[in-house]
């Protein structure tokens, strides 16, 4: 079937047929089948960098891998067999070459390992296929304590009837559907060893343990006849089909304690309910939301859909998993209102947003209805995970199915304004959009005659800040007096001005030295300080000068000289 870009079906009609020359030829007798054909081909699965398909051709007891670099034409040949010496041949043997009927696959792209379920032999075979040869042996064996053993057991090293395989490649954990020992065994093969014990079981209270439990048995630890499964690595999930249970069970794997309890269910109502009672099975019907022997699993992680081979229904039941559409999230502003929403699709409506991990930017929540509101107080970029929860709670459990996704904010400062000024004879409050980190304030006599004493030892006293502190210039040589001030708020506060005594033949000037403002531009701050001098200036009372001193570092030049002003005579 050909798909579109978001792994959709474009139609439903099949465009290419492997097994068979055409699509009306059907059945499934025939033994030995040359390189074309199969005898009940079981699963497949698909190296995509390598543009080869594996498919287990499970009565012909070999493993078929086709070459599928050019495309796919109908009733192909494979290039290679696994299992048989040739194409020809179809023996069940127990040997290190030999397989007899291979079920389920597993495969890791990094090592280029191919995990075989050899249901029969009951055993897990791994082959190095890197590259292919005809009948090669496989490099390890699990299950079994060498090649030539295939006896079916219930112990942490024995497995009775594999079905499926999946790998979760990150962590190196091969999960493994043991059918008749109504479990799931997970291996730990980053280094692997011929017969290694598992690490974990699931579906039963320990490695020997094997209740064969009915459908009046159903639970939420319980597992009946597993034969699908399939690792999510988006939410650390493990999708269990239960064949005889008629249901998907859903592990949180992230952590594994043996025997635990599912997180969920798909095709039952809850964790006890079941289908047969004690006339036998009851076919509850097709239905939406249930199946009646199903057995195969894969997902799509991407695009968070579920298929499951509904077998005895003749079809394949597609799950639309809860899924965050949101590609990304708008960047913000200091002081500016935010607000974003978190669309979802997927899964059972309503949902219900929260955080797995980070911190959202200061003045910023996510509320419970997946929005992100309010005011950012501070700049700078946040880096976090959301989890967004839908409806399909089954009891007892609190949560329903989730899904986690990564988002990050960045949060810029404001350009720097003056959003107000007041101007009286005895002060000046001047106030901006962002504090007023630190500020010095100069008086300098600049054109005053150096031998004139007049008014040479005063000091002038005058109150900067908020709060409010009295700070002191004190007039005396070489005339230049300074002082600074901290201050949290976004508000300038000038005050005493009328106790400046100005003696004759002096030009005093004040000025607020460039690095008052954090975080400004050049232009930024000549467009606030003209605004300040255009109010100051605008009864002739005041002047104001700007020095082109340092802000943050930058120089600030290139103001007009007609926005230089002393304040002699004011």
């Amino acid at each position: 079937f050909n798909l579109d870009e978001n792994n959709n079906l474009i139609d439903h009609y099949a465009d290419a047929v492997i097994g068979r020359d055409n699509f009306l030829t059907g059945g499934k007798d025939n033994t030995g089948g040359g390189p074309a054909s199969f005898k009940w081909q079981h699963n497949t699965i698909l190296d995509q960098a390598n543009q080869r398909l594996f498919v287990a051709d499970s009565y012909n007891n070999r493993i078929m891998v086709f070459d599928i670099s050019e495309g796919i034409t109908n009733g192909m040949n494979a290039s290679y067999v696994l299992g048989q010496p040739d194409f020809t041949t179809y023996n069940a043997t127990t040997t290190q070459t030999g397989v007899s009927g291979p079920r389920g696959f597993a495969f890791d792209t990094d090592k280029e390992y191919l995990y075989v379920a050899d249901r029969d032999n009951h055993r897990i075979l791994v082959y190095d296929v890197a590259e292919v040869e005809d009948r090669e042996p496989a490099i390890n064996v699990l299950g079994q304590p060498n090649f030539t053993s295939g006896s079916a057991t219930t112990t942490i090293s024995g497995l009775s009837k594999p079905y499926e395989l999946d790998l979760d490649q990150a962590n190196q954990r091969l999960f493994v559907a043991d059918k008749d020992n109504n479990r799931v065994i997970v291996y730990d093969v980053d280094e692997i060893t011929n017969g290694e014990d598992a690490v974990n079981v699931l579906g039963q209270a320990n490695f020997t343990s094997n209740v064969d439990n009915t459908d009046e048995d159903l639970a939420q630890n319980v597992l009946l006849r597993p034969r699908g499964v399939v690792y999510d690595s988006v939410n650390n999930w493990l999708f269990v089909v239960e064949y005889t249970g008629h249901r998907v069970m859903i592990f949180d794997v992230s952590t594994i304690t043996n025997g635990e309890n599912a997180i969920n269910v798909l095709g039952q109502a809850n964790f006890t309910a079941g289908y047969i009672d004690e006339d036998g099975a009851i076919n509850p019907g097709a239905s939406q939301s249930t199946f009646w022997f199903p057995e195969t699993v894969e997902i799509d992680e991407t695009n968070r859909k579920l298929y499951v081979s509904d077998m005895d229904n003749n079809r394949t039941m597609i799950f639309q998993l809860p899924k965050i559409t949101t590609a990304s999230l708008s960047d913000g502003t200091v002081g500016e209102a935010y607000s974003q929403t978190i669309n979802l699709i997927g899964g059972t409506a309503p949902y219900i947003c929260s955080l797995v991990s980070g911190t959202l930017p200061t003045g910023l929540s996510l509320n419970a209805d997946c929005t992100i509101t309010g005011t950012p107080t501070a700049a700078g970029t946040s880096n976090f995970t959301v989890r967004a929860s839908d409806a399909s709670i089954t009891t007892p459990e609190s949560v329903g199915l989730w899904h986690d996704k990564s988002f990050s904010i960045t949060i810029e400062e404001a350009a720097l304004a003056v959003t107000d000024i007041s101007v009286t004879l005895s002060s000046i409050e001047i106030t901006f959009n962002k504090p007023v980190v630190s500020a010095t304030l100069t008086a300098a006599q600049e054109l005053g005659d150096s031998t004139n004493s007049a008014g040479d030892l005063r000091n002038y006293v005058f109150k900067v800040g908020d709060p409010l502190e009295t700070k002191t210039l004190s007039r005396a040589a070489p005339y230049n007096m300074t002082t600074e001030y901290i201050s949290v708020s976004n508000k300038l506060h000038i005050y005493g001005l009328e106790n400046l005594y100005l003696s004759s033949g002096d030009n005093w000037q004040f000025q607020i030295a460039a690095n008052t403002i954090k975080h400004a531009t050049t232009d930024e701050y000549v467009a606030a300080y003209e605004r300040i001098f255009d109010e100051l200036n605008r009864d002739g009372k005041f002047g104001w000068l700007i020095s082109p001193q340092q802000l943050d570092g930058r120089s600030v030049c290139g103001l007009p000289s007609d926005k230089v002003f002393d304040i002699s005579n004011a």
